[in-house]
């Protein structure tokens, strides 16, 4: 995405040609789409598809006021706007609409009431269950007693080596 990126500020007629790369508002993109904020992403890639056809190097007759890239950039950011405009903005009914819920504001009461669970539960749980599974993903415990048992095992055989050779010695003697 970043040599993406590099390539379009790199080879941008317009940025070459003026040293800087112009920011557009959003009205200033619709209406070089001829678009509006009501236009689906449909109709806006239709629109977005037309365009390019105009301003095309094969097909265009005149020189274009805007570069491809730029007018694909455009697109993009519109497309976005519209897919992010869409996604929050809720279903409302005919009669939610006649309750006026569509002018309401969620209060923080609702804020914390809607996401009890992620606070009062969720939170504290995961700070519970983080510490005990690293205790159980490290295993300190079973760790720290299996040594200490093959550290016995390794004292108790060489003191039973240690005393067959005593033996052994006596036995010579």
């Amino acid at each position: 995405m970043r040599f993406t990126l590099i390539n379009r500020v790199r080879f941008s007629p317009r940025l070459l040609s003026e040293g800087t790369q112009r920011v557009w508002t959003s009205a200033e993109m619709h209406t070089i789409l001829g678009s509006s904020h009501k236009t689906s992403p449909e109709e806006l890639r239709e629109l977005y598809l037309a365009r390019v056809r105009e301003i095309h190097p094969d097909t265009a007759t005149e020189t274009p006021t805007i570069a491809l890239n730029e007018l694909r950039d455009i697109y993009d950011k519109l497309l976005e706007a519209k897919i992010e405009a869409d996604e929050k903005s809720p279903t409302l009914t005919i009669e939610d609409y006649r309750a006026e819920k569509h002018l309401q504001k969620p209060t923080m009461q609702k804020f914390l009431y809607s996401n009890a669970f992620r606070f009062i539960i969720f939170i504290p749980l995961f700070v519970i269950l983080t510490e005990n599974a690293w205790e159980v993903a490290t295993d300190r415990e079973g760790r720290n007693q299996r040594a200490v048992a093959e550290r016995e095992n390794f004292l108790y055989a060489r003191a039973l080596q240690e005393y067959k050779t005593e033996l052994a010695v006596k036995e010579a003697v």
